[in-house]
């Protein structure tokens, strides 16, 4: 799959945001400065967003694979 190097530039940087931010969020859940009623609430977006952003930059890191043997 071809796509042009400001949309994977653009992936990168989405995908890297995404992740920052679900560990920020999982960091304060759990170590306990944010609390608040909705904490399992939370802590399933939080992991949702982890994982959705893990696989992204996997898939990421295949197309370079990718683009390195072709």
């Amino acid at each position: 799959m071809e796509i042009s190097k400001a949309r994977f530039a653009a992936l990168c940087i989405c995908h890297s945001i995404l992740f920052l931010f679900s560990i920020l969020l999982l960091g304060l859940l759990l170590s306990g400065i944010l609390t608040t009623e909705r904490n399992g609430l939370y802590l399933v977006l939080g992991s949702i967003i982890l994982f959705s952003s893990i696989i992204g930059i996997d898939n990421i890191l295949k197309m370079l694979e990718e683009r390195k043997i072709a």
